[in-house]
């Protein structure tokens, strides 16, 4: 299941306090978002419109802009403030060691499943680390348990949906942001997933000539709806 399916899902499920969290922090937004599916080679031919010196998608004879306020009208996120940096260094917090626990069970899990066989690189990593966020916000859904629970669905947000890594990858540097939510207001979001978008828009380019078949687009994909 797509990550964006997962969140309509939680927020489908959850309860008026937990809504109303959400509605007091930068995620407000979220709780409006959609399912969305998107064929394979219209994903493929906005790829291969990217003109990546001029930022935008050429169709036909014109060139579309994408700018970081096209972002933030898809989102709703706050388009300026403090530039989000995914360089630093991640803070071990408690919905990290939570995530954590739950990955290593349900690795442990798979590998008395397999009895021990040895298997090659893990394709699972992501898929993994994104479950695990999802079944700790199931278990700490009570209200006796809400800021732990806020932090945990802002982690999956921003892992999940904004910021979704590859097969092998966890996006554990957007820890220490999930761990302040109220913080989160001071920072420009839209310029983020805007320039993520780029480089994985960039890195699609480059490698579109060599690998087609098997190109794995990173991103928020409802972002790639050109008018």
């Amino acid at each position: 299941r797509c990550t964006l399916d997962r969140l309509v899902t939680l927020n489908n499920s959850m309860t008026e306090y937990q809504k109303e969290a959400v509605r007091g922090s930068v995620l407000a937004p979220v709780l409006k978002y959609c399912s969305l599916s998107m064929e394979r080679n219209l994903a493929h031919a906005l790829m291969k419109a990217w003109v990546p010196r001029r930022r935008a998608f050429r169709l036909g004879e014109r060139l579309v802009l994408f700018s970081v306020f096209d972002v933030a009208l898809l989102t709703g996120m706050p388009a300026t403030g403090e530039r989000v940096d995914f360089s630093e260094e991640h803070v071990t917090t408690e919905i990290g060691d939570l995530v954590r626990q739950r990955v290593n069970e349900v690795e442990q899990q798979e590998l008395r499943r397999r009895k021990g066989r040895a298997r090659g690189k893990d394709n699972r990593v992501f898929k993994n680390f994104i479950a695990a966020m999802v079944y700790q916000c199931e278990r700490f859904a009570g209200e006796e348990h809400l800021p732990l629970w806020l932090k945990m669905y802002t982690w999956f947000v921003l892992s999940g949906v904004f910021f979704p890594r590859g097969v092998y990858v966890a996006a554990w540097e957007l820890e220490r942001y999930a761990n302040d939510v109220a913080g989160m207001s001071q920072y420009a979001w839209a310029e983020a997933i805007w320039r993520y978008l780029v480089e994985a828009l960039d890195d699609m380019q480059r490698r579109l000539p060599h690998a087609a078949s098997e190109i794995q687009f990173n991103g928020f994909s409802t972002l790639l709806q050109v008018k």
